[in-house]
């Protein structure tokens, strides 16, 4: 849980800097770099790890690099309309209850309170984006709408992610196995959108100058928090793993304030706070819960 929440953290700040100093047009080729480079990343640490682990099956496989596209090419697209406190916020708000919604379907019901407490989380997230949106940090008009779902599917990607992790990890598959290929349909669709917005790019040498910075910000900012977040996923329930990552959002707007102080408010401050505490709640009720609650047969259920 401990390199969830340093992963968290260091995301956070991160996630401030590139939707700060990335641009639109660039955005594709920064994805695609960032995570070419976290592949790459992976595929060093697996190769380097010398216990034995089970493999990750094709299905296996293709559901990771379908949520990890899925996931991280919403949020990242999302920057492009709304500061990223706002992204992770909308992200924050989903991810705990798509979690809890997997959880039921695979025969597991969670607490009623824990569902109460996911509901609180997701208000107020939306209360602060929606204060972040007043004090115009976002684009106007529709594309803060577009930007919001964009983080909501990011959030509910962010739930079978852990969850799909949580499952291999069971089945004795390493943190350094689904780090070598979670990432491959990621850069490859970034790429290709990036050679298909080429335009965007007056000369080689000004894509070539973009790359040379990529390369280290995306180490920095997705590589090596993404390497803490999977590693620690492996240890951590779904539900608990979604609910640290709320605090994301907040590591962003403190980053984001410090860098331009009147993009804030008292609103976003209180509903910060609000948020980061119910976090907190939620964290420490969903580790007094029960694992699981069996979801018991009834009649039509054993006809069918």
């Amino acid at each position: 849980m401990l390199l969830i929440i340093i992963g968290a953290t260091f995301q956070g700040a991160a996630n401030a800097v590139v939707g700060l100093t990335v641009s639109p047009g660039s955005m594709f080729l920064f994805l695609g770099c960032a995570f070419l480079v976290a592949s790459i990343t992976g595929m060093l640490l697996k190769a380097t790890h010398k216990t034995s682990d089970a493999k990750i099956g094709a299905a296996g496989a293709v559901a990771l690099n379908l949520a990890t596209a899925i996931t991280f090419g919403a949020f990242y697209l999302a920057l492009i309309w709304i500061p990223a406190s706002l992204a992770a916020g909308a992200e924050a708000a989903a991810a705990p209850l798509a979690a809890l919604v997997i959880a039921s379907f695979k025969n597991r019901l969670p607490p009623l309170r824990l569902w109460l407490i996911s509901i609180t989380i997701f208000l107020l997230s939306i209360g602060f984006g929606w204060s972040q949106h007043m004090t115009g940090a976002s684009a106007p008009g529709l594309g803060t709408i577009l930007g919001m779902l964009l983080g909501v599917i990011a959030g509910i990607g962010l739930a079978v992610l852990a969850t799909i992790s949580r499952s291999l990890s069971t089945q004795g598959v390493s943190a350094y196995s689904i780090l070598a290929v979670r990432y491959h349909a990621t850069y490859i669709l970034a790429f290709v959108c990036a050679a298909a917005s080429w335009r965007e790019y007056p000369s080689l040498a000004h894509a070539g100058s973009l790359v040379m910075w990529f390369v280290p910000l995306g180490l920095a900012a997705v590589a090596l928090p993404l390497i803490m977040i999977q590693s620690g996923m492996m240890r951590t329930s779904a539900t608990m793993t979604s609910a640290i990552m709320a605090s994301v959002p907040g590591i962003s707007f403190i980053t984001e304030t410090v860098i331009f102080p009147d993009r804030s408010s008292i609103s976003s401050w209180i509903l910060l706070v609000a948020l980061i505490l119910t976090v907190c709640f939620y964290g420490r009720t969903e580790h007094r819960a029960p694992k699981t609650v069996s979801r018991k047969l009834t009649v039509s259920d054993q006809q069918t």
